[in-house]
């Protein structure tokens, strides 16, 4: 009798182990997929943090300001003009610090061409966002509101070069700014501003991926 009942309790485990993990898949396969979604998505702004190039983002963050803007307000023709007249006042800042700086007595002639090369950089790029930011503001303003989102579509590629060349001059201005003052005050200050200037584009790094990472999760709830 033993020998009879025991493949039957056998078999009622079996059915019961598979009924069960049938259960758990019915009841959680959304969260799962949810998951993947959400780590699929956000790889870009862990994996690759310095694409700037990269456009997918920049599109899906004005898509979603888009959407925002129910009654038709112009909410992303307002921020993209305020984003790079910002951008472009803070370039002019810098041109004009650069070429203050631009005739230094303090430097050693052993590395009066590497100071001057440096700042020539920093003054070009900085020029060059200007101009950028000037084209961008100036044909936003001529095209309608409800056409903006076509307008970054269209050029999103380019959008992030002016950042890029601010980032570029920012750079050139702290070195030269620091070997204008010369001789053994370099040594000493050189120091702090490496630091100062690593720990600002890991700021910039890190909340840029946060933006990214919040931006598509509101990708999926939408």
């Amino acid at each position: 009798m033993s020998i009879k009942t025991q493949p039957e309790d056998h078999n009622f485990e079996i059915r019961e182990r598979i009924l069960f993990s049938q259960t758990k898949d019915q009841t959680q396969p959304e969260d799962h997929n949810h998951e993947f979604r959400r780590r699929r998505l956000s790889s870009f702004a862990r994996d690759h943090p310095l694409e700037f190039i990269n456009s997918s983002g920049r599109i899906k963050l004005c898509e979603l300001l888009n959407k925002e803007d129910i009654n038709n307000e112009g909410l992303l023709y307002e921020r993209l003009t305020k984003q790079y007249e910002i951008i472009g006042v803070v370039s002019a800042l810098i041109t004009a610090t650069l070429g203050m700086v631009l005739d230094n007595t303090n430097v050693h002639d052993g590395y009066k061409t590497t100071y001057d090369l440096i700042n020539g950089i920093g003054i070009i790029f900085s020029l060059t966002c200007v101009v950028d930011c000037l084209i961008l503001t100036a044909l936003l303003s001529i095209i309608e509101k409800k056409e903006v989102l076509g307008f970054v579509k269209h050029g999103a590629i380019f959008l992030s070069k002016p950042l890029i060349c601010i980032m570029v001059g920012i750079l050139c201005m702290y070195i030269c700014v620091t070997m204008y003052f010369g001789g053994f005050k370099v040594l000493v200050l050189f120091p702090c501003t490496l630091i100062l200037f690593t720990l600002s584009f890991i700021f910039y790094i890190r909340q840029r991926c946060y933006v990214l990472d919040r931006l598509n999760k509101e990708e999926i709830l939408l």
